[in-house]
């Protein structure tokens, strides 16, 4: 329990010795007053003013001085309006607080579990599709589960991060054809993931415009499958044909969807490098492609699942889930056929595993809900959860793989570290080149990072480069300025040991007082961002701490103090200093000490 818990809890118990015994009153009911002077912590009292049916202000006035002798670890207990303030005993806490930052470092805000509680649990998360680009809808995707991983870690868990790509598919036939019809016998020597990409764009146009292509891709898809499950040892079901129609000879479609299908890993790979993501186990459709469809056999033959126009489905009409198709009239796989398969690969790859974690782009909530429904029915017993999040876009409008209208990651990377170095050059002009590099490209990957992660996921962002860099506001730029300005200020003064924790100065003023308050706060919020998957809640609790750190230090000197201030002081930067990194650690987010 931190010290912040303890303290609620506290309170909580002596509001309770004084509250009707069936009425409950527990440590998360407390928050945060709106500015520092009005206290650390706030009841409420609406809840227990409806249950006495009294007025909310009377309520906190008798409230008040019922609790007149106090609390341990309270010096002061105020009522205003329908609150009741407490004001904490700055000393006690502030020695605990700050000693606990500093002896705990990159741990601190860390939580351990008790056995019974812990979970074992797989997030999938980034699942970029080979032969085609990874744009800022993945990228958004991927950082935005890395920092969950990270969360769900600090909180206790252990976590499986999982990626599960598609490499075969309706998507794989088209830009294959394409392949093969316009740019025959062509490798380009660099970028060739991103080049895929385009011809599947160009794929989708020329269909679109001759929809007498349709059957020609129909027919490399089947060619793919059937070579494919040959290739692995699988014998066709009866929804697949013995011999795919020859649009050209399937060895032919296989050798080429294995070299290209390289080509776009290695380029994934090069990416995750640069994110600093990393995965325990990576998934491919062409796995589990065709044991769903023996799976989806086997449900047909049980009457589990029925035929609609030649299709196999689940009718889930009257439950309003729609109609869940898991196969095409024709054999070929779908979404649904290979993860339905998935599932069961995850749980037998790890018998212990009890949730199962999914995140995707909000389109596929109405998907999820008729999967994780197929798989109840199914036998499942575990806990599936879909995390879906919103579209990025840009000032100019939405994107799309499909007409080749889409921001690539690479894109969007190179136009951030070049305007992240232009104004590193113009701050620094007598840095070298390699130091205004290295800058550069961490402050580039923090505001890409920190943008898709500072609004909840449900959120559309709307990413501006302009805004992202800025130093100004809720960006990462400010805060990794203020990180950078407290080891400045380390620097100067020199380090406070920890062994220093018999510190005789008090912390009286409001601006240390809100930040030794805010630096308790920090295991509970990390506790409420991993519950509710929700990184935004750290981004903006780093931001609110940095905003007063930057009152503190504008009203406040620090090395010039007098002898005990100037320790107690210093130790509350260090503090600072680890809280802040710790935060952005959680989003994936390095630090940077000089800007």
């Amino acid at each position: 329990m931190s010290a912040m818990d303890e303290i609620k809890t506290r309170i909580a118990k002596a509001l309770q010795k004084i509250a009707p015994a069936d009425f409950k009153i527990a440590a998360n009911d407390f928050t945060a007053p709106p500015v520092p002077e009005m206290g650390d912590l706030s009841y409420p009292c609406f809840p227990f003013a409806k249950f006495t049916k009294q007025n909310p202000a009377v309520c906190g006035r008798e409230l008040a001085e019922k609790l007149r002798h106090g609390v341990p670890g309270v010096s002061k207990i105020e009522s205003v309006g329908p609150y009741l303030n407490f004001f904490l005993d700055q000393s006690s806490l502030a020695q605990k607080i700050l000693h606990d930052v500093l002896k705990q470092g990159a741990d601190y805000g860390r939580h351990v579990l008790p056995t019974s509680k812990k979970e074992i649990i797989m997030l999938e998360f980034s699942q970029p599709n080979t032969h085609k680009e990874f744009h800022v809808g993945h990228l958004r995707n991927t950082v935005l589960g890395a920092s969950i991983v990270a969360l769900l870690r600090a909180v206790g868990h252990k976590i499986i991060a999982a990626n599960y790509q598609g490499d075969v598919g309706a998507h794989v036939a088209k830009c294959l054809w394409a392949y093969k019809k316009f740019h025959d016998g062509i490798t380009p020597r660099l970028n060739r993931g991103r080049w895929l990409g385009e011809i599947y764009a160009e794929a989708t146009r020329e269909i679109e415009e001759h929809p007498e292509y349709k059957e020609e891709v129909a027919e490399v898809q089947r060619a793919l499958e059937w070579r494919g499950q040959v290739l692995r040892g699988q014998i066709p079901t009866g929804s697949v044909p013995v011999e795919p129609d020859p649009y050209a000879d399937p060895r032919e479609w296989q050798k080429l969807w294995e070299r290209t299908r390289l080509w776009s890993l290695d380029e994934f790979k090069k990416i995750y490098r640069e994110l600093n993501v990393d995965f325990d186990k990576n998934y491919f459709e062409s796995e589990v492609e065709a044991g769903g469809k023996k799976r989806v056999a086997q449900m047909l033959k049980e009457g589990r699942a029925q035929k609609s126009q030649g299709a196999i489905i689940m009718d889930y009409t009257p439950e309003n889930l729609g109609v869940f198709l898991l196969l095409k009239s024709d054999g070929s796989s779908l979404y649904a056929t290979k993860e339905i398969e998935l599932a069961y690969r995850k749980f037998k790859d790890f018998p212990k595993l009890g949730k199962s974690i999914v995140i995707t782009d909000e389109r596929q909530i109405l998907y999820f809900k008729q999967l994780f429904k197929t798989l109840e029915l199914l036998g499942f017993d575990k806990t599936f959860v879909h995390i879906p999040y919103s579209f990025v876009t840009t000032p100019e409008g939405m994107m799309s793989s499909r007409s080749g209208n889409i921001i690539r990651y690479e894109d969007l990377r190179d136009a951030l570290l070049k305007k992240a170095l232009a104004e590193t050059k113009k701050r620094h002009e007598s840095w070298s080149a390699a130091r205004v590099k290295k800058i550069s490209h961490g402050l580039a990957m923090a505001a890409m990072k920190f943008t898709m992660l500072k609004q909840s996921p449900q959120t559309i962002i709307t990413f501006d480069i302009n805004e992202a860099l800025s130093f100004d506001g809720f960006t990462a730029p400010y805060i990794l300025y203020t990180y950078a300005r407290l080891q400045s200020v380390q620097k100067k003064a020199g380090r406070v040991s920890i062994k220093e924790k018999a510190l005789t100065y008090d912390f009286h003023e409001l601006e240390e007082r809100a930040l030794i308050v805010a630096l308790a706060q920090f295991p509970e919020i990390v506790l409420a961002a991993g519950q509710n998957y929700n990184p935004s809640e750290i981004a903006k609790y780093v931001f609110s701490l940095c905003q007063n750190v930057s009152d503190f230090y504008e009203k406040h000197s620090i090395v010039k103090s007098e002898p005990a201030m100037r320790a107690g002081r210093l130790m509350l930067v260090a503090a600072c200093q680890q809280v802040i990194e710790n935060g952005l650690r959680l989003l994936g987010i390095a630090t940077i000490k000089e800007m």
